[in-house]
């Protein structure tokens, strides 16, 4: 039988895992006492409490969402502004580009119709074609620095916040088998002592987001 919580719990005193039975029709969560020395063996937690504990630890989590919305709208004017600034900086060497290839154009065929010495040609041509290699090394940067569409990283972002946020309120009205989804997108571990528990450890990034969210900022 898949227990909803078997795997993600751990008893806090001797670091077994808890494992699941059923008795009289209900879940009860304990101690494995895999070293043979935990009292907290001893210790039953019904389905429902843990349900309770495990909503509860979803709290950390939670960050205002106006908040959320407020950070998003923020960071996706400054990308705004930068791929803006991205696609202004292009062009430009563009322009500067075909500027210099038509002086070198023209200045071959000035040396061509004898217009200009050898030696004036020579210098010119030279520092137009290092002013081209430095110009073509600036777009090339530029673009390889460009991430392909940093909006829709941001809406993917956004996207783990906003089911951060909504983690509690899924949890408690989910199915059994869509909680033990949730958690697994969500939860490395958690460990509980005397039905309380101790220590929770989220998967990336959430486990970032429950550390900001502790410095209540």
């Amino acid at each position: 039988y898949e227990f909803v919580h078997r795997g993600f719990m751990y008893c806090h005193n001797c670091g077994c895992q808890l494992t699941a039975s059923l008795k009289k029709g209900h879940t009860y969560y304990y101690c494995t006492n895999g070293k043979k020395s935990c009292e907290q063996h001893k210790k039953y937690l019904r389905e429902e409490k843990v349900d309770d504990l495990v909503a509860e630890t979803l709290n950390k989590l939670q960050i205002d969402s106006e908040l959320i919305e407020i950070a998003y709208l923020a960071k996706k004017e400054n990308l705004s502004q930068a791929v803006e600034y991205t696609q202004t900086s292009v062009e430009s060497i563009q322009k500067q580009l075909a500027s210099v290839r038509q002086k070198l154009a023209k200045l071959l065929d000035s040396y061509l119709g004898n217009l200009i010495p050898e030696d004036v040609y020579t210098d010119k041509i030279q520092a137009l074609n290092n002013e081209r290699v430095t110009l073509e090394q600036q777009q090339k940067t530029i673009q390889e620095n460009q991430p392909a569409d940093p909006l829709i990283t941001l809406e993917r972002i956004k996207s783990i916040f906003l089911v951060a946020n909504q983690a509690k309120k899924d949890f408690l009205k989910a199915k059994e088998n869509e909680k033990r989804n949730l958690l697994e997108i969500l939860l490395w571990n958690l460990s509980v002592v005397n039905e309380k528990i101790a220590d929770v450890s989220f998967k990336m990034p959430y486990e970032l987001i429950a550390k900001t969210t502790q410095k209540g900022d």
